[in-house]
């Protein structure tokens, strides 16, 4: 099903039929405008602080100016720590992943299911007209963002991504076009940041939210706005203040531990 991408030595595979990719800027484009239809403002500016008074939220300060608000809800994905200055942790830990685009090529007539090396920390997509190849397989690497989620290359990330293009068939003659340092979000659990904060009135979050589950993160998290009765273990799973009385240095230390473990499998376990 991917024969560019799989050497002919290497057959054993788990396909999930269903298996996709999701637009972020797309899908976040729909709802700007479907939100806008239904009456909201959007403004773009940089968030500079959130503001409260007497333990209730009163806005939020931006480059345009203040906002007043009396509910707010922080969705700054990678950014969310440098927001957040609450009297509980808020573990979302920036971290530097490297990802490369190849040569363009022929769209190949029916476009190849992802593949992935659990036991390597490796995977490999479709782009259409280029592959594209991610890695894991390299020490954690804590990055604070600046203005977009792209940081700088890593000398190492190097030597990673050619360990990666070795599992690539000769064949296919796989090489960097682009190379990139794309910076995502982990926590200690390895479980976003989603409900109420306890300690100030008005507050919510929805941090390190990945994509694969953001629906489902922003339908919990009106349900919870709302008064809505919600799974018990679900709101304790998610819930922002876990992380209460924790030591912040472990807390990142866990989280960056966990990065290895994204494509953990019962024999690399170890």
């Amino acid at each position: 099903m991917a024969p560019d991408l799989v050497k002919e030595d290497n057959l054993l595979a788990l396909h999930f039929a269903g298996d996709g990719t999701a637009s972020a800027s797309t899908i976040a484009a729909f709802y700007r405008e479907e939100a806008s239809k239904n009456g909201a403002e959007l403004i773009e500016a940089n968030v500079t602080e959130i503001c409260q008074l007497d333990r209730n939220i009163s806005g939020v300060m931006t480059s345009s100016g203040f906002i007043q608000a009396k509910e707010v809800i922080i969705a700054t994905g990678a950014w969310a720590m440098q927001l957040c200055n609450l009297d509980v942790p808020v573990p979302v830990i920036p971290v530097a992943h490297p990802y490369m685009y190849g040569e363009y090529h022929e769209p190949n007539p029916q476009k190849y299911p992802f593949v992935r090396w659990p036991e390597y920390l490796v995977y490999s997509r479709d782009h259409g007209p280029f592959y594209g190849l991610g890695s894991y397989n390299h020490k954690p690497l804590y990055q604070k963002p600046g203005e977009t989620a792209i940081g700088d290359w890593a000398g190492h990330f190097d030597i990673t991504l050619n360990r990666a293009l070795s599992l690539i068939p000769e064949k296919t003659k796989l090489v960097p076009r682009e190379k990139f340092n794309g910076i995502f979000s982990m926590t200690p659990d390895n479980m976003p940041l989603v409900g109420k904060v306890s300690s100030v009135n008005g507050l919510y979050m929805a941090a390190a939210v990945w994509i694969t589950h953001a629906a489902g993160s922003a339908k919990f998290l009106i349900q919870i706005m709302k008064g809505e009765t919600v799974d018990v273990a679900t709101q304790r799973a998610l819930d922002p203040n876990r992380f209460k009385g924790r030591d912040m240095e472990t807390l990142i230390k866990q989280a960056l531990d966990g990065y290895n473990h994204i494509y953990k499998t019962q024999e690399n376990s170890e």
